[in-house]
């Protein structure tokens, strides 16, 4: 995920939450959380290059994965 995305997904939140407190509805659930609290934005990262290690695969986005042509 990239900064600014993460930044933008922050501010959203921030917005949401407003209205449900001033609607009288409470906090609103996250998009994104792992164990019940926000996920970082280098969680997702930290995993899949963990898993590209335990595979013995270089090091790559998961972007850059390329699927087969009968995809």
């Amino acid at each position: 995920m990239s900064d600014q995305l993460y930044t933008e997904l922050q501010t959203l939140f921030r917005i949401r939450k407003k209205e449900a407190l001033q609607s009288g509805e409470g906090i609103i659930e996250t998009i994104f959380h792992t164990k019940g609290e926000p996920t970082s934005q280098n969680t997702i990262r930290n995993i899949w290059k963990r898993l590209l290690t335990k595979a013995g695969l270089r090091n790559m986005r998961f972007h850059d994965i390329h699927l087969p042509a009968c995809f």
